[in-house]
């Protein structure tokens, strides 16, 4: 298997492979609490994975995680630590102008931990005129190339989106050793005016907001996860990401060039 870890490769295998023209992938996750029953890296350890699977399969090299992001609505909770939106900025942007002056023409931001999104198109956007001619640099989740079906499967149909179903089978699969089952427990949001589409309303406004809406931290049901499902949604989760990765990349080939 041929590396692709930035990390683990010299200055001059890197070279090469920016002269192939292959593109780099920034893994972007939090540190932040997961319950009881799981990592406070598991966002990191989740997209760092996935990326390092579709860069097997779609060439690409896979820049070191960046594993502290946006966690403010997990303030109060013991185990998280937070970056201010006004350094995440900048940390974003400074990591995007760093590959695109040296020559990265196509640089994607996977993002593993949902508050952070929004945050990393706006950073993007900001550092976009800097940018060499001809480079592309483009965010998104590493689960939204999933069909609706599996979708549902990984949200529990949109009402476990932290800690829960999904997160814990992934884990399973991916960080066994740290999964704590025996400290496992569910809990949904009590008021369903707070399940989405209140994401944004409430929860990207609010610092500590999770804190308030959940005892235990977890939002799902984590008891029902198994390894087995873990793996079969992770070979789901690379196959789908990596083909959105593919897709996006001849959407941007094919636009109409104006100088």
């Amino acid at each position: 298997m041929p590396r692709v870890l930035w990390s683990e490769m010299t200055a001059g295998e890197i070279e090469e492979k920016r002269e192939q023209g292959v593109r780099v992938i920034v893994p972007c996750g939090s540190v932040e609490q997961h319950g009881k029953h799981l990592p406070t890296g598991t966002d990191t350890f989740c997209v760092f994975e996935v990326a390092q699977r579709i860069a097997e399969r779609y060439d690409a090299v896979v820049a070191p995680p960046l594993f502290f992001g946006l966690s403010y609505p997990h303030r109060g909770f013991s185990g998280t630590i937070e970056l201010s939106l006004e350094t995440y900025l900048r940390v974003i942007q400074d990591i995007a102008l760093s590959l695109a002056r040296s020559g990265w023409k196509k640089i994607v931001f996977l993002n593993g931990h949902y508050d952070n999104l929004y945050a990393i198109a706006y950073a993007l956007a900001a550092a976009h005129p800097s940018f060499p001619q001809g480079t592309i640099a483009y965010a998104l989740s590493y689960w939204e190339g999933l069909p609706q079906e599996l979708t549902s499967l990984f949200t529990e149909g949109g009402r476990g989106l932290h800690a829960g179903f999904g997160e814990t089978a992934l884990c399973m699969a991916i960080c066994g050793e740290l999964v704590q089952r025996e400290y496992m427990e569910a809990e949904f949001l009590t008021r369903p005016s707070l399940e989405p589409p209140m994401h944004v309303a409430y929860f990207l406004t609010h610092p500590g907001s999770l804190f308030r809406a959940t005892l235990s931290g977890v939002w799902g049901d984590p008891t029902r996860a198994t390894e087995e499902v873990g793996k079969n949604l992770l070979g789901e989760l690379v196959e789908s990401c990596g083909k959105l990765i593919i897709e996006i990349e001849e959407v941007f080939a094919t636009l109409p060039k104006r100088h």
